[in-house]
């Protein structure tokens, strides 16, 4: 790990307007940024799929425009909204800016556009289903944080039509007026100009929404479950590893970077004990999927089928010896900086500076937030992690998602008092 951290250099973040969001750049491209919102009543697979049809275009005709500038189109899932993005030449900024968000008000899609992006998105999940680690994550995100899924069920994807797309379009346009982003040296004065042009034949409610916090009702807000006692099992008959995913919801409002340096202590601590010690996996990785509604916090590992158990025991022995565990101020600095490297180098990025931006508009930050967060790095204290890892890493509240041998699991996990095994119909 690095001992010294950059300066912080944070955006500067600018409202040029209701639903402009500007952040001077200099340099040989701009990136542009369409900022959807979703609310509870959005099918987030299908909605994913429907945008990703509108960012292609009939017959890939916008993606093939956006070339002509040099840039490709991308579609980010964020849980509470959607984003649309590309990264074209500085000088082509206001063309994008009009494909970009004429790209979601188009009714030219055919079935023929339809059918080639299903099979592609099948072809997907297929890919994703046969990775026994991806495959229990699914399980632990359809469980616990649905909207974080924009990949869905196979069967569910194969009934699509070209009219559940033009629902799902309708959806969108009912909405309100969504958000731009722009990273970039455009003059404010045009950019202003042109991004009410373009906003302005939104079908949609004109007013921006408001973004403070609403009631749970209002919002959609997810309602953190009572932990449910058992053992979730993917079948795969005969597969030598299993796929430990260990994970709970994380409300949005959760302190992110505190979670971050918690996650970053228990994956060493597992690592250490899993790898080093036992020598039973190669890789734990703990993550933190960040959403408005409630997020997920997962710990994901494979190991031998022979070691399920042991494993499983020796993971959760750490989560509960992390409760209450003091942190010098020294690791956390050494951590701090760590991830101030990260992010700074992150921030050279305009892609990411403006999905950076687009999470906290969907979230009702403030417009300083991304930089108050920055400027925090290397500051995190003591207690705000060891809160977090008492709060967040209880074993009690986390749900197990196994993905291997069900013959193989039973023998071993059943003694741990973990509560029954439920082994998942994966046809469904």
């Amino acid at each position: 790990m690095p001992t010294t951290a950059p300066a912080v250099v944070a955006p500067r973040l600018e409202r040029l307007g209701p639903s402009l969001l500007h952040v001077r750049r200099a340099g040989p491209t701009t990136a542009i940024g369409l900022v959807l919102r979703t609310g509870a009543e959005v099918d987030p697979p299908l909605a994913s799929f429907t945008l990703e049809l509108l960012a292609r275009g009939r017959d890939r005709a916008v993606e093939d425009a956006l070339g002509e500038y040099g840039g490709a189109i991308e579609v980010v899932w964020l849980a509470d909204g959607a984003l649309l993005q590309v990264e074209v030449e500085a000088s082509a900024w206001r063309e994008a800016l009009g494909l970009l968000t004429a790209a979601v008000r188009s009714a030219a899609l055919t079935g023929e556009d339809v059918e080639a992006l299903r099979r592609e998105r099948l072809a997907a999940l297929q890919r994703r289903d046969g990775d026994p680690a991806a495959r229990g994550l699914h399980l632990l995100q359809r469980r616990l944080a649905p909207s974080l899924d924009p990949l869905g069920e196979a069967r569910r994807a194969a009934s699509w039509s070209i009219e559940h797309v033009r629902k799902a379009q309708e959806q969108w346009l009912r909405a309100a007026r969504p958000a731009l982003v722009v990273v970039g040296e455009a003059p404010r004065a045009e950019l202003a100009r042109a991004a009410a042009s373009a906003l302005g034949e939104w079908p949609g409610p004109a007013a921006a929404r408001t973004l403070a916090p609403e009631s749970d009702a209002q919002e959609g807000r997810l309602v953190l479950p009572v932990p449910r006692r058992e053992v979730l099992v993917v079948p795969r008959p005969g597969l030598a590893q299993t796929a430990i995913l260990v994970g709970r919801t994380i409300p949005g409002d959760a302190d992110a970077l505190a979670l971050e340096l918690a996650s970053a202590v228990v994956g060493s601590a597992l690592r250490e004990v899993l790898r080093r010690d036992r020598g039973d996996t190669y890789s734990v990785a703990v993550s933190h999927a960040p959403a408005r509604r409630g997020g997920l916090l997962a710990i994901e590992t494979q190991v031998e089928a022979a070691a399920t158990g042991a494993s499983l025991r020796a993971m959760f022995s750490q989560l509960k010896s992390a409760q209450g565990r003091f942190l010098t101020g020294d690791l956390l600095r050494l951590l701090g900086r760590a991830f101030q490297v990260e992010r700074m180098l992150g921030q050279q990025r305009l892609s990411a500076v403006v999905e950076g931006v687009a999470r906290l508009h969907v979230a009702g930050r403030p417009d300083d937030a991304l930089a108050a967060e920055l400027r925090r790095l290397g500051g995190v204290r003591d207690d705000d992690v060891e809160s977090a890892l008492s709060k967040w890493f209880a074993p009690e509240a986390m749900q197990v998602v196994l993905v291997g041998d069900p013959g193989t699991i039973r023998a071993q996990v059943e003694p741990l008092g973990l509560g029954p095994l439920q082994v998942i119909d994966d046809a469904r």
